[in-house]
């Protein structure tokens, strides 16, 4: 007990406003031309990274490597770092020992004619992400900047690039904390995107930084990711995201927990075929995206953006194409019966929708029964399959991080259509499909120990505090686990007691 308060005092003591060290900062100058910063420490060629303003250092490392550390350290040249008072050797391999996450370390760093800088160096077993820019990062348009991304796994190396980077998201640009959308550039200009691989993921042009400022668990698109993956992954062309956690830097200054995600995009779903069309639901605009309404008589051929939907492929400077859109809305707005019983399945997929829904409904995506969804249809020919986008308002929380009650149904007019008509079998099936999930992956234990796994990696490391003290917040992962395992429960056997009277 006298340790932990020990090492709480010396957190704060080093997350305080009031600095615990006085003298001059001369280690953290502006960027380069090339968008480098000085090193200051670097272990198995992998920087620590700086935050200037409290004196600290951070470097990432996997848990099994914490026991008997014994990195490559390198340092300037004329330069003398100790670790814990003991001296280092540049270019050598030192021990630093057996190394505890959440234990601030002291490290100084002398130069010949300045004063010694003293740091405290903590670990992290998340991965950390540092962008150098020296222009402020706006909503647009996209600014050069340099990323390096430096994973915990001791014999991997950084992954350093230009990019171009701005604000994104929609209502998330009112907080504090920005969301941040980039792009892999071949050299310091916006326009040479290229695309580059990250956390071994296929290569593709456009990533993401999410800032999750309203998800309680950090977790909760990642977890909705994994269930659809597993729901879902079994089928041909099932489109899903990785995502991983990680702590972001710009320039030197610590920005917190984030989540580096793929961006749902043409490059990603392969989208070539000229004839092919990608859209997204990026609002409730009267009811256009929950199959409500059809506010058009004829197609639109002059705008991107349509009835709360926008146009993602092909490029809207080479075609604006709504027709297989307002086919498929038609049909199911305004479609008779006996129709939309003979056509629906021409138009999408029912087996992806019937999956959709299931996990809609676990997970209660009340943001997602019309907005926040991407439709893509790859070939004139193919239907449309439904992909699951931004689900952070998901498992017992609103999109304002309030509790939601476990025991409400999601839909929306095309999925009432075929729970009604039993199109194709449609409800049949999906009564069917739930009590074959039920027994696996939409168990009480298997959906608790989704949700599980992200937090329980997080709770490794310190960042809790870090996120808590640099955003005025006051996550508590143990408490989000236990909270949301009680909401689990009760949801699983609602949703029983519905799927079972269909």
């Amino acid at each position: 007990m006298k340790n932990t308060l020990s090492i709480s005092v010396l957190i704060l003591c080093f997350y305080s406003l009031a600095s615990c060290y006085k003298e001059k900062v001369t280690y953290a100058p502006a960027p380069n031309k090339s968008l480098e910063l000085p090193l200051l420490l670097r272990l198995n060629h992998k920087d620590c990274f700086l935050e200037h303003r409290y004196h600290t250092l951070r470097y990432s490392l996997e848990p099994q490597a914490l026991a008997s550390f014994r990195p490559y350290v390198q340092f300037q040249d004329n330069s003398t770092v100790t670790f814990e008072g003991k001296t280092l050797q540049n270019n050598a391999f030192n021990d630093l020992g057996n190394i505890v996450y959440k234990q601030p370390y002291q490290v100084q760093i002398s130069r010949e004619g300045s004063e010694p800088y003293q740091v405290t160096l903590t670990f992290t077993n998340l991965p950390i992400v540092r962008v150098v820019t020296k222009k402020e990062i706006v909503d647009e348009p996209k600014k050069v900047a340099k990323i390096t991304v430096n994973y915990p796994t001791i014999h991997s190396l950084p992954v350093t690039s230009y990019i171009g980077i701005e604000h994104r998201g929609g209502s998330a640009l009112q907080f504090d904390k920005k969301s941040y959308g980039f792009e892999f550039l071949s050299r310091a200009d916006v326009g040479s995107e290229k695309s580059k691989s990250l956390f071994d993921l296929p290569a593709q042009e456009d990533w993401i930084l999410d800032a999750m400022h309203i998800d309680k668990a950090k977790s909760r698109n990642q977890t909705s990711f994994e269930l659809w993956h597993q729901i879902a992954g079994h089928r041909e062309n099932c489109y899903s995201i990785a995502t991983h956690a990680v702590e972001l830097f710009l320039n030197d200054e610590q920005q917190g927990l984030y989540s580096l995600n793929q961006h749902m995009s043409p490059e990603k779903l392969a989208l070539t075929h000229p004839g092919g069309v990608l859209y997204k639901a990026y609002t409730w605009q009267g009811g256009g995206p929950t199959f409500d309404q059809l506010h058009a008589q004829q197609v639109p051929y002059n705008t991107p953006i349509w009835d709360g939907w926008e146009q993602k492929y092909p490029d809207e400077e080479i075609l604006i194409n709504w027709q297989p859109l307002f086919d498929f809305r038609h049909l199911v707005v305004h479609g008779s019966d006996s129709l939309f019983n003979s056509e629906i399945a021409q138009h999408v997929q029912l087996d992806y929708l019937m999956d959709y829904y299931i996990l809609m409904n676990t997970i209660y995506a009340q943001d997602n029964t019309g907005k926040n969804i991407l439709w893509v249809k790859p070939t004139p020919q193919e239907p449309f399959i439904i992909i699951p986008w931004d689900m952070d308002a998901t498992w017992g929380r609103s999109w304002e991080a309030l509790p939601t009650a476990p025991t409400a149904l999601l839909s929306n007019q095309l999925f009432n259509r075929l729970i009604r008509l039993n199109s194709d079998n449609f409800k049949t099936k999906l009564k069917a499909r739930w009590q074959e999930l039920r027994q696996t992956t939409c168990s009480p234990t298997n959906l608790i120990s989704l949700f599980d796994r992200p937090l329980n990696s997080l709770l490794l490391s310190d960042i809790a505090t870090i996120e808590n003290f640099s955003w005025n917040q006051q996550y508590n992962f143990e408490l989000e686990k236990q909270v949301t395992a009680d909401w689990i429960r009760t949801r699983i056997l609602f949703l029983d007691t519905y799927f079972d009277g269909l």
